[in-house]
């Protein structure tokens, strides 16, 4: 008795074809959905007219569909500023938007981590930080760092014992040419 053996290879073949197939099919309608969703979602920002002065006021007019940043895949920025801070506040010009997407104090330093929404190529982020309780400020500047659709600040790491305990203003100047934003937050150290 002969067994055919040739037919189960072709089965086989035809099966992981098959398999193969509907992989790249599923991974391209992926692809075309998520695409679809990030062009459709505009992000929504308030417009600083005064350059130097911030609002006192929270912008409770901020959209939450603003789309998700790469290095918070969970979570919208307005939601990440919602999630860790009570009083987070962002103001931009209508041709720069840009958020704080990362403020934490670890190993003994303010971490600070900035994306803007537009690729640029030159121009640099100045961190202003005041204590409130005695207007002590500690300044430090970092350059833009472009991205392939994108641009974030270089980083800031500001050493704790370099600004001491209390709740601090931080006010975040993005300049670049004539295009500025200014984004605020407090944290507590």
């Amino acid at each position: 008795m002969k067994i055919n053996r040739g037919n189960t290879r072709k089965k086989k073949i035809i099966t992981i074809s098959i398999i193969v197939i509907a992989l790249a099919l599923a991974g391209l309608a992926y692809a075309i959905i998520t695409s679809q969703k990030n062009s459709a979602i505009s992000p929504s920002t308030t417009t600083d007219s005064s350059s130097d002065t911030a609002s006192d006021e929270v912008n409770s007019d901020q959209d939450e569909s603003i789309p998700p940043n790469p290095n918070t895949p969970d979570k919208t920025p307005t939601q990440y500023d919602k999630a860790n801070s009570d009083d987070s506040k962002s103001s931009s010009s209508p041709e720069l938007n840009a958020v704080i997407n990362y403020k934490k104090v670890t190993n003994g330093a303010l971490s600070l981590r900035v994306t803007i929404d537009k690729r640029l190529d030159t121009g640099s982020c100045e961190l202003v930080a005041t204590r409130q309780s005695d207007a002590k400020r500690v300044s430090k500047v970092a350059d833009i760092v472009p991205n392939p659709s994108s641009s974030s600040c270089e980083g800031f790491d500001v050493p704790a014992s370099e600004l001491g305990t209390g709740t601090w203003s931080l006010k975040v100047t993005i300049t670049s040419g004539e295009l500025k934003s200014t984004l605020t937050e407090s944290v507590a150290i």
